[in-house]
């Protein structure tokens, strides 16, 4: 059974018994698969934490099928299925959550396709695990920036050699490029227009949106930052932005920018997030760097985006009569409820407007940072978006 996730005090789930065999109520709340053919909605469940266990918490929601999950109230009857494009349950590994959710994505950024990842859910289901996960398990950016430089590194390697490989060198090879790219046909595609005379980078900004106000991760100076429209595309105006070529300086700008997040403890959740965090991971390239640039990364002049990849840790909605946050911290729960309020109108409107096409709604992408940031992902013109929705196992947790 595979370890679980989210801090000190959790343990291996538990197999989980069937719901009551009651007629169950098809309800499409979270079944927003219909918004786009550009939109997939995953969802994942946490396990019960050792404090849970203890309590005698009851299970409130299983995965049903792989593209749906049940509901059921503290009695076990069942109240209701709801579906996605996959489930994933309380034994799925961070692996197993990157390979079926982030490893085409990755697919689709060396073929100069964008997309963007977000986590959503309620406080403590297990968003910034997913994201970060912890030293000895990787969440999902730590293991895209990895699988990132993998790619780059098999690219140039074979764009360089020039000739194809031979004997143990192309069995190696030909390993390596089914797990990075599925296809031996889509990487010899992508080989032919690798530009070997040309360095790729990992392009990296990180930026926070507290109290509806952006921030830069990486630049502390940076905690005003404007969204501007320039041709088409909503970008963070004055957003840093570190270039490098090796993947250790690209993990550590990471962690660095993490540290930074504003987190604090409540009766719900002992490091709770306390806005959204941003993270643009671009592919670029330029001009072979001479030796300054090597040491400087951000000595790299112009450089070229190919493609981009979005992550996204929102924070979690919480009721303040079970978080019981005060002053600065119910300030912040209100931003944190009413910008995911927004969200959620959003899609909400986008799905009535592909379903009414007589008295299309306006889709309020301007009343949150966050969703005017992305609005252009969200209407299905930036490329695949991928939300991954998180639960919390807790019967008493069902109406979140």
């Amino acid at each position: 059974m595979a370890a679980a996730m989210v801090g000190s005090s959790v343990v291996p789930s538990r197999d989980l018994p069937p719901f009551a065999n009651e007629e169950l109520t098809q309800l499409s709340a979270l079944d927003v698969t219909t918004v786009g053919q550009s939109l997939r909605v995953c969802l994942r469940i946490r396990p019960l934490s050792a404090a849970e266990q203890n309590a005698g918490e009851s299970v409130g929601i299983r995965k049903a099928s792989e593209q749906s999950a049940e509901t059921a109230n503290a009695a076990g009857i069942s109240t209701g299925r709801y579906f996605f494009d996959q489930v994933f349950d309380q034994q799925c590994s961070q692996r197993e959550l990157f390979e079926g959710v982030v490893r085409p994505l990755l697919q689709s950024l060396f073929l100069g396709g964008s997309s963007l990842l977000f986590a959503y859910g309620v406080t403590n289901a297990g968003k910034t695990y997913t994201v970060h996960g912890v030293e000895s398990d990787e969440g999902v950016l730590p293991r895209a920036v990895r699988g990132i430089f993998a790619r780059i590194a098999l690219c140039s390697r074979s764009a360089a050699r020039g000739v194809a490989a031979t004997g143990e060198e192309a069995e190696q090879e030909q390993r390596a490029v089914q797990q990075a790219f599925g296809t031996v046909q889509e990487f010899s595609s992508l080989v032919d227009s690798w530009d070997s005379s040309q360095r790729y980078y990992l392009g990296i900004s990180c930026l926070e949106i507290h109290n509806d106000r952006l921030a830069d991760l990486l630049d502390s100076r940076k905690k005003d930052l404007r969204l501007v429209d320039e041709d088409g595309e909503i970008v963070v105006k004055g957003l840093q932005v570190v270039y490098t070529d090796s993947m250790d300086k690209a993990l550590a700008v990471v962690a660095e920018a993490r540290a930074r997040v504003q987190v604090a403890q409540t009766m719900v959740h002992t490091d709770s997030s306390r806005s959204h965090s941003v993270f643009f991971l671009s592919l670029c390239r330029a001009g072979q760097p001479n030796a300054q640039a090597l040491d400087e990364p951000e000595a790299v002049s112009q450089p070229q985006r190919l493609s981009r990849l979005v992550v996204v840790d929102l924070a979690g909605s919480e009721r303040v009569c079970r978080t019981q946050t005060t002053g600065a911290q119910l300030k912040e729960a209100g931003n944190i409820n009413q910008s995911l309020l927004v969200l959620g109108r959003c899609l909400e409107t986008m799905r009535h407007n592909q379903q009414v096409h007589s008295q299309k709604l306006l889709v309020p992408f301007r009343e949150a940072k966050i969703t005017r940031l992305f609005q252009s992902a969200f209407e299905g013109r930036g490329g695949l978006t991928v939300m991954l929705v998180h639960a919390s196992p807790c019967a008493r947790d069902l109406d979140e």
